[in-house]
């Protein structure tokens, strides 16, 4: 199954608006939210990533994906307790994902995990009004199930209508039942 980072994203926001911190989360987005929203909050949103995809026939494609989980603690004119809730939020948040290592058993992720994090201000695409947040950067480890890969690209393993190619190198012996005439020059022997 091709990945999809959108599910991982809805993944995190349930695993987000779950965390236990002082005060609680109120609410966990997917996406940026239009409106302003009661604080605490998290918004998660496409980082950065990195692929490796192995040769031909030789199994799945893995990734690392990573997501900006952004926990919005306060308004920056209201910042008289906001390392306090940032302090929560950051070691229930960590706790929560430890807890959740699969997210939640979404498909295709092996493992997610905490990286690091960053507090400070925050601005949204969406709202002008300045936030003091945690910025988190989540790394989350995936593989492809199900995907074979090709060299004309890949195709889901129940779309194959045909047996896969047989490997061109001959086999001497084995249970193939094929005899193969191999020639050594430097000798003159004939096997």
């Amino acid at each position: 199954m091709p990945l999809d980072i959108g599910t991982m994203r809805a993944a995190l926001a349930v695993i987000e608006a779950a965390t236990t911190s002082s005060p609680p989360i109120r609410k966990a987005f997917q996406y940026a939210p239009t409106l302003p929203t009661p604080l605490p909050c998290f918004v998660n949103f496409i980082d950065s990533g990195r692929y490796v995809t192995p040769r031909i026939g030789q199994g799945v494609r893995e990734s690392e994906q990573h997501i900006r989980a952004v926990a919005l603690v306060a308004l920056q004119a209201d910042g008289a307790d906001a390392e306090r809730t940032a302090e929560s939020v950051i070691e229930a948040f960590v706790h929560r994902v430890d807890q959740h290592k699969t997210l939640d058993g979404t498909a295709g992720v092996i493992e997610a995990a905490v990286a690091g994090y960053e507090y400070g201000p925050v601005t949204l695409q969406t709202d002008q009004q300045p936030y003091l947040g945690v910025s988190f950067d989540v790394q989350i480890n995936c593989i492809e199930e199900g995907v074979t890969y090709a060299s004309r690209g890949y195709f889901p393993l129940h779309q194959l209508d045909y047996p896969p190619p047989l490997h061109s190198t001959p086999r001497c012996g084995g249970r193939s039942g094929r005899r193969v005439r191999v020639s050594i020059r430097n000798s003159g022997r004939q096997l």
